[in-house]
């Protein structure tokens, strides 16, 4: 026993157990395990047991893309906040395999943080605000916050999207974004000192089209935004010249996420107002791309790049070194896609 409370086995689960409140003290996946066999037995979570970090908390949910970490590594870092909440772990949106949360983490939920998930989304209806949001508690905190998702590609016109990753024991790795001009410069030049001064040319790209794909997107966020509680496009517009707010096409640094979580946490009433001492961590720079010449000057971005992109803890988004400079960069994603190494 634990205090004098009985601790079982769950192979050795007495006929009784209808007469208790179980705590279930367990890492999270074997809870989760725990979970569905008590379920089994009939045993509802929260009214029958519970898993003991969520003794006597408010329970948080996090519905979203990869976006999700900057939320809950912002709001664990607000004092006090890990003493009042515990967040009961959903997988990311496209890795949600059974499609689904829990209803009753739905009927218990105090916070439910969540992206514009549509009725036709590409992985589950159950995953939907349509079908969710019904099923949260009276009093429950649902905030619909940013999707950034295609939106780097203003800053990015010859993208053309994730397209090579690589297969390792837990999963993918993202490693480029395909890059019509990279393409157009190896059918052209063969070597790296060509592709390089034909990707590098302030030309490269007619500032008209630059601009344009820039409004594209602006728009899209403005129409997105539309259903967001968190609203960011003057947070874009008023940084977008001084920072760099996309690490690719689709992933925003954090130059840009810190302020919509300080926006997020004013929002629910954990803080009083935007300014934060809290800072992030860098979390989705492993497909890192150099924002170039011919964007900065067609879009009046003042600030400078670095020589080196890809410095942050990933190992397995490059071939080699610590970090990739243009002509690594050049180098490697000339391999990946075309299955050439070039020398010089």
């Amino acid at each position: 026993n634990f205090y004098g409370l009985p601790i079982y086995r769950l192979d050795k689960l007495p006929d009784n157990l209808h007469n208790y409140y179980i705590l279930v003290a367990a890492a999270w996946n074997n809870y989760l395990e725990i979970e569905k066999s008590l379920e089994k037995r009939g045993f509802i979570p929260f009214e029958n047991f519970v898993w003991t970090r969520a003794l006597n908390k408010k329970i948080l949910l996090i519905n979203a893309n990869c976006h999700g970490e900057f939320y809950r590594e912002y709001l664990y870092k607000i004092p006090g906040f890990l003493e009042e909440y515990c967040e009961f772990f959903l997988p990311s949106v496209a890795e949600n395999e059974d499609g689904q949360i829990p209803e009753s983490w739905l009927r218990n939920c105090d916070i439910y943080l969540h992206q514009d998930i549509q009725a036709a989304n590409s992985k589950s209806y159950r995953l939907s605000d349509e079908y969710v949001l019904p099923k949260l508690k009276d009093g429950c905190k649902a905030v619909c916050v940013p999707n950034f998702v295609g939106l780097g590609k203003a800053f990015y016109p010859s993208s053309m999207g994730l397209k090579k990753s690589v297969s390792v024991a837990f999963g993918s790795i993202w490693m480029f974004d395909q890059d019509r001009l990279l393409d157009k410069g190896y059918e052209k030049y063969h070597t790296i000192a060509g592709i390089k001064k034909l990707w590098l040319s302030e030309d490269a790209i007619e500032e008209d089209e630059i601009r344009r794909l820039f409004q594209d997107r602006l728009d899209k966020m403005l129409q997105r935004e539309k259903n967001w509680d968190i609203k960011v496009s003057d947070i874009v517009l008023n940084n977008y010249k001084d920072k760099k707010l996309f690490w690719d096409s689709g992933h925003p640094t954090n130059a840009l996420m810190l302020p919509v979580c300080a926006r997020m946490a004013v929002f629910l009433g954990l803080q009083d107002i935007e300014n934060t001492n809290i800072t992030l961590e860098p979390r989705l720079d492993f497909v890192e791309a150099f924002v170039l010449p011919c964007v900065k000057k067609a879009l009046r971005l003042n600030w400078t790049e670095e020589g080196t992109i890809r410095k942050g803890e990933w190992v397995f988004n490059k071939l080699e070194g610590s970090e990739l400079t243009v002509e690594e960069y050049i180098r490697q994603y000339i391999w990946w896609f075309k299955g050439v190494y070039l020398e010089e």
